[in-house]
């Protein structure tokens, strides 16, 4: 009972890496004009609204301050939690225009390049996202204008950096997007919905645009990491950016491999999701999903199996059970892929042509549809 209540709480929103950036810099920015250290900034949120967040001054002296915000995801599981954003506001060498003060952005230590194209930062910029950037330049004119008779003719130079950031990107898509050398500093409203699908739908589409970009006409969808590790040993001539982490959204992904031009799809899941995706659904997550081995009996029985394998199917608990029971060469295998290729290509409109690897829990191809040719043969181990 305990832990159903847990659950079943509403869930705490967070805040976004912009949001944090755009209140420390903001932050070190009143520091600097006026000597006094902040201990709290509200600053305003794309989405509405205003926000104050918790502020720690580092040092700051007559040209330069420095203020950090920690990043709070709230029940959102971003490896970003916890992270701290900080903001260095230097007055730069040189004039501004008398008349009033220059601003400049830029990412430092633990924030990310861009390296490849199909992102909204032009390749070899510092991977600060458009909506961020604009926040920064919003929050921090505000305490300049406030103050414009002390810093005319100033030029001002804000620098984000994240400690942790390179350690924290390892454990992102930032890589394989070509964003090298730390984290991207996102949000387009400021506030981080837990478990938002739209959150994972952008996440998704950058990944394809990338893919697109760097033109690839072809990219292989799964589900997570462990049947990417397969895919990736089963396709190792594709490049990186190729591979593409869908997670439960599978019609999502389809739609959006459209949208970019994406022409082929070569969808890579273990038993219990490729079966899901046979069924027809187009979310394969448990809550929008039901794995129905009667459904699976049926083509069974179809397939002329026999009683007690159909029997087997029918009464399982899970499709791990289906996996460990029927042996590696059971027609229901290629069923299910025949069966989810259709279901992926209708899904598209007809617009990405789809082939289906299912693998088993060990990594091992158990049906292709259609097969793999040539030199793309192996076990996907």
């Amino acid at each position: 009972m305990k832990n159903d209540e847990v659950s079943d709480r509403p869930l705490r929103k967070g805040y976004t890496t912009g949001a944090c950036a755009a209140a420390a810099a903001k932050s070190a920015a009143l520091v600097l004009v006026t000597g006094v250290p902040v201990y709290r900034i509200e600053i305003d949120l794309p989405a509405g609204g205003s926000v104050v967040f918790p502020v720690k001054t580092l040092k700051y002296d007559d040209l330069t301050a420095s203020c950090s915000v920690v990043k709070d995801a709230g029940d959102d599981p971003d490896v970003t939690h916890g992270a701290e954003i900080m903001a260095r506001v230097r007055k730069a060498p040189g004039e501004a225009d008398q008349k009033g003060h220059e601003l400049t952005i830029a990412g430092g230590e633990g924030v990310g390049r861009v390296t490849k194209p199909g992102l909204p930062v032009a390749v070899g910029e510092w991977a600060i996202n458009p909506v961020p950037r604009s926040m920064i330049a919003n929050e921090v004119t505000q305490v300049l204008r406030h103050f414009s008779k002390k810093i005319q003719g100033v030029r001002f130079e804000v620098t984000i950096e994240v400690p942790e950031g390179k350690n924290l990107a390892e454990k992102t898509l930032n890589p394989r997007l070509g964003i090298l050398g730390g984290i991207s500093i996102l949000g387009t409203t400021g506030i981080v919905e837990p478990l938002s699908h739209k959150a994972w739908e952008e996440t998704i589409a950058a990944q394809i645009q990338v893919a697109a970009a760097c033109g690839n006409q072809a990219v292989v969808l799964t589900p997570g990491r462990s049947s990417e590790k397969a895919a990736e040993a089963l396709l190792p001539s594709l490049p990186s950016e190729a591979f593409v982490q869908m997670g439960d959204f599978v019609g999502a992904s389809l739609r959006l491999c459209s949208d970019q031009g994406v022409s082929e799809a070569t969808v890579v899941a273990m038993p219990g999701k490729m079966s899901k995706i046979a069924i027809g659904y187009e979310d394969t997550h448990y809550k929008a999903s039901e794995l129905r081995f009667d459904v699976l009996g049926s083509w069974a029985v179809g397939l002329g199996m026999d009683e007690g394998s159909v029997q087997r199917v029918i009464h399982a608990n899970t499709s791990r059970e289906i996996w460990e029971i029927l042996p590696e060469d059971t027609p229901l295998y290629n069923e299910i892929c025949r069966r989810a290729r259709e279901s992926c290509e209708s899904l598209s409109s007809g617009k990405v042509r789809v082939r289906t690897v299912l693998i088993g829990y060990d990594g091992k191809v158990l049906a292709q549809n259609p097969p793999l040719m040539g030199g793309e043969k192996g076990s996907g181990r």
